[in-house]
């Protein structure tokens, strides 16, 4: 278990927490994502976090967008077909961030 799985039990013990360690492809993220009501990214690279865009898009996910760099973070809830996308705010990696 990581400590980010760890924290989020502890935090909230009636939130049923699933933590995928396989890696994350085009192939996979849908099936990886039907049982669930919202996916929260806490990904390391901009590829994953734009293919968990896409699948969360695609099945109408609600996507929570989180990414920390040094002392700056960011944080974004994206509902899919009521606003915009990762890809819409971010077209491509931003180079600060990679």
């Amino acid at each position: 278990m990581s400590s980010a799985a760890g924290k989020l039990r502890s935090l909230s013990p009636e939130v049923y927490v699933v933590e995928v360690s396989s890696k994350l492809d085009e192939r996979n993220a849908a099936e990886l994502f039907v049982e669930a009501d919202v996916v929260v990214d806490v990904l390391d690279d901009f590829r994953a976090r734009f293919v968990v865009n896409e699948a969360c898009v695609r099945s109408s996910k609600p996507y929570v967008y989180a990414v920390v760099t040094g002392f700056e973070g960011r944080l974004m809830t994206i509902l899919p077909g009521r606003g915009p996308c990762l890809r819409c705010f971010l077209p491509s990696a931003p180079l600060s961030l990679e």
